[in-house]
């Protein structure tokens, strides 16, 4: 699989995520579609974006996810506290850390000829994507609380945006092309 250039020559936009293992993938999903169904919010899948990059149409994102694959295995992460913000894209999120997660970044950046200079690597799970009043986020952080939880990232997947879209702003749109099982180590 190309970066899905549509047949023209233009490099196609695609993001790079890291996915929870089982059983931590279905407890972050069900926490995720419980938001999105209280406040009106797309649904996604749980996941840390490691990387944005534009992929030439001979760059093929299969090859880089089999790369990252063999190189790295699952990657153990702690839960930060729950945070919020005005931005659609950081309206309900918990910062994680993890040893592997900077070298698993690099490494993604390194495979991709166009990485996005303006992507910051703040490694992260969105738990909702809406904006949505201070006062709402501020009281869904609160109750909504992962402190100090152990989550287990076994996969690496290449998403793109909806069909035709030049940036990722249509949650519901996103489309996972392709992941990969972390075996290496």
């Amino acid at each position: 699989m190309a970066g899905e250039g549509g047949g023209n020559d233009a490099p196609s936009l695609v993001a790079f995520w890291l996915q929870p293992a089982e059983p931590d993938e279905a407890r972050l999903t069900a926490l995720i579609r419980r938001l999105a169904a209280e406040h009106g919010a797309p649904v996604f899948g749980a996941h840390v974006s490691l990387d944005v990059a534009r992929l030439d149409p001979d760059e093929l994102a299969d090859a880089i996810l089999d790369r990252l694959a063999r190189g790295h295995g699952p990657v153990d992460a702690v839960a930060g506290p729950t945070r919020h913000g005005p931005d659609l894209f950081r309206s309900l999120y918990v910062p994680v850390r993890g040893k592997a997660l900077g070298a698993l970044h690099q490494a993604t950046r390194a495979l991709c000829r166009h990485p996005d200079t303006d992507f910051q690597f703040l490694p992260h799970l969105s738990l909702m994507y809406r904006v949505v009043p201070e006062s709402v986020r501020a009281g869904l952080a609160a109750r909504e609380s992962l402190a100090g939880q152990r989550i287990v990232f076994d996969r690496v997947a290449v998403v793109c945006p909806a069909r035709r879209a030049e940036d990722f702003s249509n949650v519901e749109g996103w489309r996972v092309m392709a992941r990969r099982k972390l075996a290496g180590g």
